[in-house]
């Protein structure tokens, strides 16, 4: 056989395999689950059946207000939350303890869980071996005095504990209805203690809405008395106020003070353009001193003036006599003369009439400049006046702002106050009964056939799984896939487990080999012996080296029982290369006098009288003789490897028995020489990892592995055990 070479386990999970495991501890898997199917059905037997009753009710989200005032105290109820806060409300120790109270169950054993009749459980009986042993006394126990008001809570928080586990408020999906059940050992009981959960939410909620209504009422009574005292004191103030300052109300201070304003403003207004008018006359009159009055006759201001307009007709019509006259007399004519007479008379008095208007005029915008200084000042001062009117407008804005506002919170307080008195008395329903809880008839727990079915499955699941966990963390081998499976190398053969104290006490001698009660075993040896030799049917190798990972594997008895099973076809020599702990001799029965290998390799004595030959068996052995202080160089040394090659020419087949391989190193210079070795592994003790580094130390060392020998296998693990079982004797004449 070439260097073998451990496979890689695959990831895929082997259904076959999983089988294969779970029909092996069928047996087991079988009794297990009877076993938790039959605790199951006394168990659930002797548990006391409950009932559950339910009552369903619904939660109105949209409440019929009936007055305003359930909007001060109440909540919005068409928010979600609202309807999740019930569900809570459902589920409080407020109302739990209103129905204890209620029905008087804190004096019930249910729910106080003090019934003196009550027979101890096993957890009572438990419970009890426990709390009297000492460490319990000296740990737990204390010697402090529990009074009366402390017994009373406790047993007050027991009953309200218990009173909730057996509650189950739920709400029905996409509705506001809400079922509520109760389970208790009484079948009566439940339903009324559902029916009781209901009806005191119901009344609950009434009694917080007409609590709340009620003390709105008070609060909005006394706020009313606060807030008509603040209106009769903003009013009492505004009507000083205007005592005070001789005013009836705002009305006359505005409409006064408006036309004062706009009739000095007028006033202001012409007595400003009369001045200016004055002015421009009196400018045009002073600049025109010298200037006749026909030629000041293009102002406007002058020449409507009537005496004005009296000048310029008179002058008008004596210069048209004067041109008519002096188109037929002469200048010295006394017509003439007369004519020009009435014109200086008429200049000389408009001369003099000038004079006179200019100093009118000039007397005129005097007073015009004086009425408008006279105007301004009132109005500086009718100004100042009505800022302090504005003032005082203010003061009374104020005061009357007051008065109203006070007016209208006594007026809105006032109000709700008489309406939530007129109706205290009444609260509108926001949850009502659309079922009531019935007595249920059959009871709700246990479910005794769920439970034992679930039971049996559980069983049949855990003890499969544990099964399946017990060989997938097992690490030895049990069985010839396992070997093929973890090492990726087919085994030579399997030998079966002998049973006896015989051979836990001496081992295995040669003549089990040809015991009829044992044929198993020895069939065994020959399928192993027909395996080696196919596997060398093309060398010429006559060397065989039996190792193993650890010390008890069964390396010898199996080198033996090769041995035995070659020599009925050829001439077969043993020898006992375990000088470290050899045991040839005994199992063979040579007495402890025989010479042996270290005898000849070492004192030079001869290989013939160290070879003894077994008549039972018919194979020649060659002792370890005695235990040298260096095994291993005795190994190594020229002389054996001579020895080996003298012995190959005197025996077909040598097999040599070796020191575990593991702890130390003979096997694999064994083995070198050898050109090949047999490593025998126990089942069921032997470990994976310790197998896989035995083979590596091989392979390592350029070591062919001859196959693998898996020992002490049990019988229904062996493949050909109940074969050759019944047909042992048979196979065991013909050998």
């Amino acid at each position: 056989m070439n260097h073998s070479k451990i496979e890689d386990t695959s990831d895929e999970i082997d259904i076959q395999k999983l089988f294969s495991i779970i029909r092996k501890s069928m047996l087991s898997i079988i009794i297990f689950t009877v076993l938790v199917t039959a605790i199951a059905t006394l168990l659930v037997y002797s548990i006391k059946p409950q009932f559950q009753a339910t009552a369903t009710i619904l939660i109105e989200t949209q409440k019929k207000n009936t007055v305003s005032i359930e909007d001060v105290v109440g909540i919005d109820s068409t928010k979600q939350e609202y309807f999740l806060t019930q569900l809570e409300v459902l589920k409080s120790n407020a109302l739990a303890e209103r129905v204890i109270l209620e029905l008087h169950l804190d004096e019930l054993p249910e729910f106080n869980g003090l019934d003196p009749n009550a027979k101890p459980t096993l957890r009572d009986k438990i419970k009890e071996i426990y709390q009297s042993l000492p460490i319990y006394k000296a740990v737990f126990v204390t010697n402090k005095v529990i009074d009366i008001e402390q017994q009373n809570e406790i047993l007050r928080q027991r009953v309200l504990n218990n009173f909730r586990s057996k509650l189950n408020v739920s709400a029905v999906g996409k509705t506001q209805l809400v079922r509520i059940s109760f389970t208790s050992f009484d079948s009566k009981l439940a339903a009324k203690i559902a029916n009781a959960v209901g009806q005191s939410y119901i009344e609950q909620n009434l009694d917080a809405r007409i609590s709340a209504t009620q003390e709105a009422s008070a609060w909005l009574t006394k706020r009313a008395k606060e807030l008509k005292f603040q209106l009769e004191h903003s009013e009492s103030a505004l009507t000083r106020f205007l005592t005070q300052e001789g005013l009836i109300d705002s009305s006359g201070i505005d409409n006064l003070t408006t036309t004062e304003l706009e009739t000095l403003t007028l006033r202001l207004s012409e007595a400003r353009d009369r001045r200016v008018a004055a002015e421009s006359l009196f400018a045009v009159l002073r600049s025109n001193k010298d200037t006749d009055i026909s030629s000041l006759a293009s102002v406007t201001e002058i020449a409507n003036h009537p005496q004005v307009k009296g000048i310029l007709a008179s002058q008008s019509s004596v210069e048209e006599r004067i041109t008519e006259l002096s188109k037929r007399y002469g200048p010295k004519h006394d017509k003439m003369i007369h004519a020009m007479a009435q014109y200086n008379a008429i200049k000389q008095r408009s001369d003099k009439f000038l004079t006179q208007l200019a100093n009118g005029i000039e007397k005129e915008l005097q007073s015009a400049r004086e009425l408008e200084s006279a105007l301004r000042r009132e109005m500086r001062d009718k100004k100042d006046e009505f800022q302090g009117i504005a003032v005082k407008r203010a003061r009374y804005d104020v005061l009357k702002r007051e008065v109203k506002t006070n007016r209208d919170l006594y007026d809105l307080f006032l109000t709700r106050q008489k309406e939530t008195t007129a109706t205290s008395d009444f609260t509108p329903v926001n949850a009502r009964f659309t079922d009531e809880a019935l007595q249920p008839l059959t009871p709700s727990k246990p479910k005794k056939k769920l439970i034992i079915v679930l039971a049996s499955l559980m069983g049949l699941m855990v003890s499969v799984a544990f099964a399946l966990l017990i060989e997938a963390f097992k690490q030895t081998f049990e069985k010839p896939e396992d070997v093929e499976e973890r090492l990726g190398v087919a085994p030579l053969g399997t030998v079966p487990m002998l049973k006896g104290r015989k051979f836990k006490k001496n081992g295995i001698s040669p003549s089990v080999f040809f015991e009829d009660s044992n044929a198993g075993f020895s069939e065994a040896f020959r399928q192993i012996r027909t395996s080696l030799l196919l596997n060398q049917a093309y060398q010429s190798r006559k060397l065989i080296a039996i190792a193993s990972s650890m010390p008890s594997e069964g390396k010898t008895t199996s080198a033996i029982n090769i041995a035995t099973s070659l020599a009925t076809m050829e001439k077969v020599l043993i020898i006992d290369a375990d000088l470290r702990k050899p045991s040839l001799m005994t199992r063979f029965g040579a007495p402890q006098s025989q010479s042996g290998l270290t005898h000849h390799l070492l004192m030079n004595q001869d290989l013939e009288s160290c070879i003894f030959h077994d008549e039972v068996s018919k194979v020649d052995v060659l002792p370890a003789g005695m235990i040298p202080p260096n095994p291993l160089e005795v190994l190594s040394s020229q002389a054996f490897k001579v020895l080996v090659d003298k012995l190959t020419l005197k025996y077909d087949r040598i097999i040599i028995d070796t020191p575990p391989t593991l702890l130390f190193s003979d096997s694999l210079v064994v083995g070198d020489i050898c050109g090949g070795a047999i490593i025998v592994v126990k089942a069921n003790q032997t470990r994976t990892e310790q197998v896989q580094k035995t083979i590596g130390k091989f392979i390592h060392h350029k070591i062919n592995l001859d196959g693998i020998v898996l020992n002490r296998v049990s019988k229904k693990q062996s493949q050909s055990s109940a074969y050759y079982g019944e047909y042992g004797s048979y196979y065991g004449a013909k050998s």
